[in-house]
């Protein structure tokens, strides 16, 4: 039998296949989406930004001290 012919037989698309069709993007969709997301969710910054209630040289010096030497690095090399 022909391929040509074979499809004639079958007909074009219709509301079922296209259904099938748009609820298999769905998914696909999704994935995407997640794996976008790791583009700018994976990076490490350079930098670190400045806290207010973190980094305020209030009456709680000891926890400042203790705060940045466990959140900064020592050396630069620890940022990638």
């Amino acid at each position: 039998m022909d391929v040509n012919s074979s499809l004639s037989l079958l007909g074009s698309i219709g509301w079922y296949q296209l259904y099938v069709y748009l609820l298999s993007c769905v998914p696909v969709i999704n994935a995407g989406v997640v794996m976008l997301s790791l583009v700018f969710l994976s990076a490490t910054p350079n930098h670190r930004c400045f806290v207010p209630n973190c980094d305020s040289m209030g009456l709680n010096v000891n926890f400042f001290e203790t705060f940045v030497s466990q959140s900064i690095p020592k050396t630069l090399s620890s940022f990638v």
